[in-house]
């Protein structure tokens, strides 16, 4: 099992990585809610996108690590 260490934090791979792609869902189900999109919306979808970036990043990092070193 691959682990993930952030600040204080050990997380495995596969659930840092179901957290971004929750996030990615999140955003995804707002996007399509066009009655509710305002800027305000936006703007909570954008930071919701970053942080399903910033979640998924080190997952990224991890896996280009082990195919480095395969």
């Amino acid at each position: 099992m691959t682990t993930i260490t952030l600040p204080g934090q050990n997380i495995a791979a596969i659930d840092q990585m179901d957290a971004g792609i929750d996030l990615l869902r999140t955003a995804w189900l707002a996007l399509h809610s066009r009655d509710l999109l305002d800027d305000t919306m936006t703007d909570a979808i954008a930071n919701t996108l970053n942080d399903a970036i910033n979640t998924l990043r080190p997952v990224r990092e991890a896996v280009n690590s082990a195919h480095k070193a395969a």
